[in-house]
């Protein structure tokens, strides 16, 4: 029978038991979900509106009438700020994984 007792979060790896358990590494892991949740808050309105767009356009509604200009700037802008917040979470990603800060 398998000793549970050495069961250990890196799968019996080489990595030490604290790796990516440090106060720090929780730090950086909740700045690495943050984007993502904002990310994410940012996409719902842009996604209903491109879904209403397309149900338009497959009744044969003309373009000109369906899609308004600074909607889609709008969107546009939207995109912009989550390909920003997709590079901030990128970096914490990377962060946390060279353990940037942890104490030696």
């Amino acid at each position: 029978m398998e000793n549970r007792r050495d069961w250990r979060p890196s799968g019996g790896r080489s990595e030490t038991r604290l790796y990516g358990e440090s106060p720090r590494s929780f730090g950086l892991a909740a700045v690495k979900n943050g984007p993502y949740r904002r990310h994410f808050l940012l996409e719902i309105w842009p996604m209903i509106a491109l879904s209403r767009w397309r149900r338009a356009l497959g009744r044969g509604q003309q373009v000109e009438t369906v899609a308004a200009p600074a909607v889609a700037r709008r969107i546009a802008a939207i995109s912009t700020v989550q390909a920003l917040l997709i590079i901030a979470m990128v970096a914490a990603a990377v962060a946390k994984a060279r353990e940037y800060g942890a104490r030696a």
